[in-house]
Order: C-alpha cells, then structure tokens, then sequence
C-alpha cells in the first residue's frame, strides 16, 4: 500500500494498514455498496491479521476480534444487493470535511481517548477514539500536496498517539 505516513514502533505498519484501510471504509460508504463491502472485507482481514500479533494484550486481542466481527456482520448486512446506498451523516461529514477540520476533529478525538486512558476507562472507548484520531490525521497527511507549517504541528500528534495506542493495547490489564 502506497502511503505518505508511516507509524513508529513494531506494531506500527500494520496498524497504518488498518488506519488507511478504515478511511476507505468511510470513503467505501460513501461511494456504494459494492465499495463498502470490498473495503469492509480488507479492513477485516488486517484487523484479524493485527490480533494475532504476539505482544498484544489479552483484552486487545478480545476488542480487535470483536472489530472483525462487527465488520463482517455489516458485511452480511450489506448484502449483495445493487441498490444504491444512503451513507450515514458521519461518513458524508468525513468525506466532506476540508483539512483543518480534519486536523480539529484528529485533535478532539485524540484528547477524548486521552481523557478516557487517564482515567482507566473501558479499552474499546480509547481504541474508537484514537482509531477515529488516526483516520482524521491519515486523511490530511494522505492528501494533503503541501502540508503547512501549522498543519505539520498538528498532524504530530499522530506519532504520540501511536505511541499511546500501542501502549495501551500491548499492556497487561
């Protein structure tokens, strides 16, 4: 997969994979059905992919299959049908959405996982937060053709929340 980002740290590529593969989701809904599935059927497959990586935690292991099947059943969902598809006011505002406010959205959503890391909440919150985080950074970093010095600053707080996110989902309970 060709991409302008990369994640740090051992985990970090095929969590990339799945970053880029959950923008295609929102993308995937947007465009028709046949797109979602395609892209719900990849997302699955490196998400189950993911959970079977060796230093993940039990629980992240849990939540990450969980995900898988969760992406399979809007899969079935789906169905094979060719009539077109209404997608959901949060996918069309994603897709829609200028770079800045990809970058406020990113930053909002990193200081709500944040907020629910610090104060031990429930895993599966933090991971929604700082995969929608990830989504909104990879979206400016992928597209944008010059990245500003303003947007630079913001687009690094990705790495801090690899970092956190790793952490987070490597760690024993």
């Amino acid at each position: 997969m060709l991409s302008r980002s990369s994640f740090p740290g051992h985990l970090g590529e095929p969590l990339r994979r799945i970053v880029l593969l959950t923008i295609a989701t929102y993308f995937g809904e947007a465009a028709s059905r046949k797109e979602l599935g395609l892209s719900l059927d990849r997302l699955s497959s490196a998400m189950e992919d993911f959970a079977g990586r060796e230093p993940l935690s039990p629980e992240a292991v849990r939540l990450w299959r969980k995900r898988v099947a969760a992406a399979a059943a809007r899969r079935v969902e789906l169905g094979g049908g060719a009539e077109p598809l209404e997608a959901s006011v949060d996918v069309r505002k994603f897709c829609e959405s200028e770079p800045a406010r990809h970058l406020e959205d990113g930053t909002r959503a990193a200081d709500l996982g944040t907020r629910e890391k610090a104060a031990r909440s429930e895993m599966e919150g933090i991971l929604q937060w700082y995969l929608l985080a990830l989504a909104h950074y990879g979206i400016v970093r992928e597209t944008a053709v010059e990245v500003t010095p303003a947007q630079e600053h913001a687009l690094a707080a990705q790495e801090i929340v690899v970092r956190s996110l790793c952490d987070l989902i490597c760690r024993e309970p």
